[in-house]
């Protein structure tokens, strides 16, 4: 967050990415989204590293 005391953690997540997925966006659409807001969060780029998994039952 933008106090470097909080951290977003598993809960912080786990609404940011409801909240796309209610919007309806699925895939790179969904990660593109949820990376943007968690930088938006931090004000800026993250200090350290990202990594992603995106599994899909199609």
């Amino acid at each position: 967050g933008r106090d470097s005391r909080q951290r977003l953690g598993q809960e912080g997540m786990v609404e940011i990415l409801a909240r796309q997925l209610g919007a309806g966006l699925t895939g790179e659409a969904l990660l593109d989204s949820t990376v943007t807001e968690v930088r938006a969060l931090n004000g800026g780029e993250l200090t350290d590293d990202l990594a992603v998994l995106l599994l899909d039952r199609g």
